[in-house]
C-alpha cells in the first residue's frame, strides 16, 4: 500500500506483509521464529512523499524534524493505530 516512488529510487522491488514475508521464508525451507515489526511513524510520512507527491527523495528539512523527534517516535511507535513501515524476521534453517 505503500510501495512508491522512494522505494523506487532505494531499489526496493517490492513491500511485504507479515503474512507474505512469513510465506516466503517457510516456502524457502525455513521456520520463523519471530516478526518484529516497527516504524509506524514514519508511515505517514513515506506514503505521503512516496507514493502520493512521487518524491524520490526525503528533503534535508524533512529529515531533521524526524530525526529531531526520534525520542518520541521509538515511546509511540507501537501504540500508533496503523501497520509499521518496517519488518524483520528472525528465521531458522530446521
Amino acid at each position: 500500500a505503500i510501495y512508491g516512488a522512494m522505494d523506487e529510487a532505494l531499489g526496493h522491488v517490492l513491500r511485504y506483509s507479515k503474512e507474505q514475508l512469513r510465506s516466503r521464508i517457510e516456502e524457502a525451507g525455513f521456520s520463523v521464529e519471530r516478526i518484529l515489526d516497527f516504524n509506524r511513524a514514519s508511515r505517514p510520512g513515506w506514503y505521503l512523499s512516496g507514493k502520493l507527491l512521487k518524491r524520490r527523495q526525503l528533503s534535508r528539512l524533512q529529515l531533521r524534524l524526524f530525526e529531531s523527534s526520534v525520542w518520541l517516535w521509538r515511546r509511540i511507535d507501537s501504540s500508533l493505530p496503523w501497520p509499521s513501515t518496517s519488518i524483520i524476521a528472525i528465521c531458522v534453517k530446521p
